[in-house]
């Protein structure tokens, strides 16, 4: 399998679907359970960053270089893991690299 970096192909951690269904459902009220089980389905054939015991000891390591919270440690865990160049984010340090990651803020 080709990486994400290769192929330029969009990277989901489990994790990021799990949030994205809290906040549409739970937290922004933007969409019923259904409606919102629908459109996180459509995410579902890019979810194959991995989200195990490796990438916990790793987001540790992670969480020790940067101070970031936990969560954010895990996803950017898991992004290194599944091998991605960018990891595309309003909420971290635009333009700081972590093991051979640039994070991005697409809004700037």
């Amino acid at each position: 399998m080709a990486s994400a970096m290769a192929t330029g192909t969009l990277v989901l951690s489990p994790q990021s679907l799990n949030e994205l269904y809290r906040v549409i459902t739970d937290r922004l009220k933007l969409a019923a359970r259904d409606d919102a089980r629908r459109i996180v389905e459509n995410f579902i054939p890019f979810c194959t960053a991995p989200l195990d015991s490796e990438t916990t000891r790793l987001a540790w390591t992670v969480q020790d270089q940067t101070g970031f919270s936990w969560w954010d440690c895990v996803l950017l865990a898991s992004a290194i893991r599944a091998d991605c160049e960018r990891f595309l984010t309003e909420d971290l340090q635009s333009g700081r690299v972590l093991f051979g990651m640039t994070i991005l803020n697409p809004f700037l």
